[in-house]
């Protein structure tokens, strides 16, 4: 991907921000001792703990250090109207992180390179951006740290601590797990073509290259068609991802993910955002499929596409509040 390329002017920020991350983080904010874990946690001094932990055994990625991953972060910035973070690469398994509310950060694993083909690794890339740019890292921040400060907490209360911070914990796990939605729709905003956010989704379900080079892309749309977005509708629904969310962290499962996502954009929601900044999604003038900017020929059916005129330079689509804003 060309970081020079055509970029688009701005996004409505309601388009881009998901109802259920939205609607999670006004929950969170009436659940009972959240401002005062906020004041702690902002006097804990916990960003700059985290930050020397996660850099001190990485490689910072940069034009002379690994710069097509590099390049990679510039696209993504320069879309979404972010000042660019250092970015980090280190081992470990299949994940990646933005941190640092006063400092952003991106940390890319091991397990993530190695596993990703170029494209993709764009959209994972691009997630993380829109992380930062949605004013997540905050509340992201808290939502790694609260089981450890609850955890001492509990300690020197005899247990009582847990009347308080539970209801915390849960309010800031599940507001996590959706606020990956409004950072898919931000990938999507940078690469252009869902089939690469799903194929990234897939491969993070699957884990493994060993199986990854024999995924069928086609066969997981089918999959993910024919699952039931539908949830937490009812009671037994919220309980089991209320426990869901105690025993596997703030990830939402990457099925719902890749379905929110491709609801969003078979619905219009994507073209909507696109519209928003002045800009329509481009097409093939032979099959009509909504194609990549920057492609010569088209991926479905290998006409030659036409030459797009540049766009405008980005303004900003979110402040650092946890809420997208105009």
């Amino acid at each position: 991907m060309d970081a020079a390329r055509g970029l688009p002017p701005a996004f409505d920020p309601i388009l881009v921000q998901h109802p259920l991350d939205r609607q999670a983080i006004a929950s969170l904010k009436r659940v009972r001792g959240f401002e005062f874990f906020l004041s702690k946690f902002l006097d804990a001094g916990v960003e700059r703990m985290e930050y020397q932990l996660s850099v001190a055994s990485s490689v910072r990625v940069g034009p002379a250090q690994l710069p097509s991953v590099h390049g990679h972060l510039r696209t993504a910035c320069a879309v979404l109207s972010v000042p660019e973070p250092e970015l980090y690469v280190c081992t470990g398994g299949l994940n990646s992180i933005a941190a640092g509310p006063n400092h952003p950060y991106i940390v890319l694993m091991s397990g993530v390179l190695g596993l990703m083909d170029d494209d993709e690794l764009a959209a994972v890339i691009a997630h993380e951006v829109g992380h930062i740019k949605a004013g997540h890292l905050l509340y992201k921040s808290m939502a790694s740290a609260v089981d450890f400060f609850g955890g001492v907490a509990n300690d020197f209360s005899l247990g009582f601590s847990k009347l308080v911070t539970t209801p915390v914990q849960v309010g800031l796990l599940t507001w996590d797990r959706w606020s990956e939605l409004t950072a898919d729709r931000a990938s999507l905003l940078v690469v252009r073509e869902p089939r690469v956010c799903l194929r990234m989704l897939m491969k993070l379900a699957a884990g493994t290259s060993g199986v990854a080079e024999r995924l069928n892309i086609d066969a997981y749309i089918d999959q993910v068609r024919a699952y039931d977005q539908d949830f937490e509708q009812t009671f037994g629904d919220r309980v089991y991802h209320f426990g869901a969310t105690v025993q596997r962290g703030s990830l939402p499962f990457t099925i719902q993910r890749a379905r929110a996502l491709l609801d969003w954009f078979e619905s219009g929601g994507f073209a909507e955002a696109l519209a928003s900044a002045g800009e329509q999604e481009p097409r093939c003038p032979e099959c009509s499929q909504g194609v990549r900017v920057g492609l010569a020929f088209c991926v479905h059916c290998g006409a030659r596409l036409p030459r797009a005129a540049p766009r405008a330079e980005p303004q900003p689509i979110a402040n650092t509040s946890g809420t997208y804003e105009a």
